[in-house]
């Protein structure tokens, strides 16, 4: 019997070292997962940083309050989100495909906008400004056919981050624009260009739509019928609405992103904003 009892404490010994060796390799692969995603995170966040040069100071914990007083700061002119500058020599020599810059000024969304050169496809939706493979992609427009007639809609596209890579891209989107109160507190969007040209837009409507909405429907020509209705409808159907809905000649603006991690959802979340100043700077 006591032979028995010691081989069968042997194997449980055994079993326990195993079960322990597994648990610490479990562990040192979910430490090294976090590290890579932590870094590759404050690599997206930090393009901006070393980019751009920001008379606005970042408000590093997204408080909303903080965000509402940076917006009202900028409607009594305390706050200049004009004076923002960008490496527009060191972004093209990157990549090409880089047209402008987007941000909601005080926050970390602030990144360059890559145009798709192929109507149908979504390089950048797996691939960064580097043309690097990175399953977080970039902030993207789709690419549209030619057509005579100004489209008037500004589409932009981006991930909602997942895992430990932190609040990067439109991992907030629903959070900050999902109901008109939020929406307020960030309600003016940027968008920078390399001639110099800003625009200024502020948010209007939020939604939780599918693909087949009519506000992913591209071109929306400037000043049809057309581009009327996806406006009307979207002032119908959106879950909340701020202000006036824009005409067919008013430009808008709208940020799309997943509502689920999976990629065959086909569900997303979005923002439109309207145009409501433009600025030229050479």
């Amino acid at each position: 019997m006591p032979k028995e009892r010691k081989r069968k404490n042997k194997l449980l010994l055994s079993i326990i070292i195993v079960c322990l060796l597994s648990a610490l390799g479990v562990g040192c692969f979910a430490g090294y997962q976090y590290y890579k995603e932590q870094k590759r995170g404050n690599e997206i966040r930090n393009v901006g940083k070393k980019m751009t040069t920001d008379s606005i100071k970042e408000n590093n914990d997204e408080d909303p309050n903080a965000s509402e007083k940076l917006m009202n700061d900028i409607d009594s002119g305390a706050a200049d989100p004009l004076n923002f500058e960008i490496d527009w020599d060191t972004l093209k020599a990157t990549n090409k495909d880089i047209i402008a810059w987007m941000r909601v000024p005080g926050t970390s969304l602030s990144y360059p906008i890559l145009q798709e050169q192929s109507v149908g496809r979504y390089y950048y939706q797996t691939h960064n400004m580097y043309r690097r493979y990175d399953e977080l992609g970039a902030v993207f427009t789709p690419a549209v056919e030619e057509s005579e007639e100004k489209n008037n809609e500004l589409l932009l596209f981006a991930h909602n981050s997942f895992g430990w890579y932190g609040d990067v891209y439109f991992a907030r989107l629903a959070e900050w624009y999902g109901n008109a109160t939020n929406a307020n507190k960030y309600r003016y969007a940027y968008v920078y260009y390399p001639n110099g040209d800003i625009e200024k837009y502020q948010v209007w409507a939020g939604d939780h739509a599918t693909t087949n909405s009519p506000v992913y429907t591209l071109p929306q020509p400037k000043g049809t019928d057309e581009y009327k209705q996806t406006l009307d409808y979207t002032a119908a159907n959106a879950e909340y609405t701020i202000g006036d809905t824009p005409d067919k000649n008013t430009k808008t603006m709208v940020m799309s992103t997943c509502e689920e991690l999976s990629s065959t959802s086909p569900y997303r979340f979005y923002a439109s904003f309207k145009l409501v100043e433009e600025y030229e700077r050479k």
